[in-house]
């Protein structure tokens, strides 16, 4: 209540990407994350015990990649009672993103226009961001962690695969439950292009063997494989992105990424801003993309679009066959309580 009707409103006359930063920077507080251990200690996490295989989840809710792009912010998440997490996107090496002002807010909607661009700052600083938070638990990432890797935007597209070998390689040590694979953003040029055809199967290929060169050089089991998509395919082109998948063994979908279709947000200002559109405007998108996996695809689905209740949370398990949903927007418009709202319903 608070942060809806006091914090936010006061944030949003702001920058959202030096809002960003500034909830970055706040969340990496030691008394902020010290408040966090006693708030989840003392009240506990939101509960909706899921299996996934033979991996157990607190909850089914997790946070999208996009917020934690270095690995800097898995701690808060963990400790705001998100049930798993991912990380990224990682690329190999530190890169600006496109120019700002790249993130704008579409607050009647509950929507958000970014051009981001995998802003990262790279491999070596991810790698180190996350060594620290395992080491304060035990050496292992306390709750399920994935770790969305991707490539350089100026690496050329038939290089793309070296970019997610390196990623890979370094960060499969850390055992995530899941390494993503990203070729759906809207924000680096001609990336999409790896949906399709033989650039897909190379990069689902490359993937796994380099996952398991990685298991082997590390010593660590074999973590699961998963691919990003597109809201913006066509009916046909989801059935033989998931065709290609299912003939390539990758375990688990996302969908969806952000949309580059904005004609439901034309009227609300900063709506014809390019980039990709996530939040409520989104879902109706991502719905239809989860119709076909419901009817196309045998493996994990992840839904990501437009979730911020808990009637959502239910809607997309029960009725589109989600085994996990991710969340970004939602948790940016409502704030910490976000995740007890969204599986508990409070």
């Amino acid at each position: 209540m608070i942060y809806r009707y006091l914090v936010f409103p006061a944030l949003s006359l702001l920058d959202p990407e030096f809002c960003h930063d500034l909830a970055r920077r706040f969340l990496k507080i030691f008394f902020v994350i010290y408040l966090l251990k006693m708030r989840k200690k003392f009240f506990g996490a939101p509960t909706m015990p899921t299996h996934v295989g033979e991996r157990y989840f607190l909850n089914p809710l997790g946070l999208a990649a996009g917020f934690d792009k270095n690995g800097d912010l898995a701690e808060a998440a963990y400790l705001l009672g998100f049930g798993f997490h991912e990380i990224g996107t990682v690329v190999p090496e530190p890169q600006a993103g496109n120019a700002r002002p790249r993130v704008f807010r579409l607050v009647k909607c509950k929507a958000l226009i970014n051009r981001l661009g995998f802003n990262s700052e790279g491999l070596v600083a991810a790698s180190a961001y996350i060594d620290q938070f395992c080491s304060k638990y035990g050496g292992s990432f306390p709750f399920p962690v994935m770790i969305s890797i991707g490539k350089n935007k100026d690496t050329p597209l038939e290089l793309a695969t070296e970019d997610h070998d390196r990623c890979i390689q370094e960060l499969i040590r850390f055992k995530p439950f899941a390494v993503v694979i990203n070729v759906a953003s809207p924000n680096t040029p001609d990336l999409r292009d790896l949906l399709h055809g033989d650039y897909l199967r190379s990069v689902i290929r490359s993937g796994r063997t380099s996952m398991q060169m990685g298991c082997s050089l590390h010593s660590v089991d074999m973590p699961l494989l998963f691919l990003k998509s597109s809201p913006d395919m066509s009916r046909q082109g989801i059935v033989d992105f998931l065709e290609i998948c299912e003939q390539e063994g990758v375990d688990g979908i996302i969908g969806t990424n952000t949309t580059t279709d904005h004609t439901d947000v034309y009227e609300f200002k900063h709506g014809h801003q390019d980039g990709g559109l996530s939040g409520k405007p989104l879902m109706h998108k991502s719905l239809a993309f989860a119709e076909v996996v419901r009817e196309s695809w045998k493996g994990i689905f992840i839904y990501a679009g437009g979730i911020s209740t808990h009637d959502d949370l239910k809607d997309v398990r029960e009725n589109y066959g989600a085994d996990l949903v991710q969340a970004y927007t939602g948790f940016v418009y409502e704030g910490p309580n976000f995740p007890a709202k969204v599986v508990e319903g409070k």
